[in-house]
């Protein structure tokens, strides 16, 4: 499993209701297989907003990611590499 230093920017094709079906990281797409939880943060964080949409998902490849939409910003990021749940 590869290290990884803060939130990475992804693309994502997501759903009509906001669910990302599939995100594209370093030139590879990885589809969405399953979605376990999906929760919202909105915070002041010493004075900057935080409004994010998260979502931890499973590839058809069974590893499983934690990756939020910064609604602030309409940008996708992939916070962090769980590994598999099976």
């Amino acid at each position: 499993m590869e290290s990884q230093q803060g939130p990475q920017e992804i693309k994502v094709r997501a759903s009509a209701q906001g669910a990302p079906i599939s995100f594209t990281r370093k030139s590879l797409t990885c589809n969405i297989a399953k979605v376990y939880e999906n929760w919202r943060v909105c915070d002041e964080w010493w004075q900057k907003e935080i409004r994010r949409d998260y979502f931890r998902v499973e590839t058809d490849k069974g590893l499983v990611y934690d990756v939020y939409h910064d609604l602030i910003v309409d940008q996708w990021y992939l916070s962090r590499i769980q590994g598999g749940l099976r």
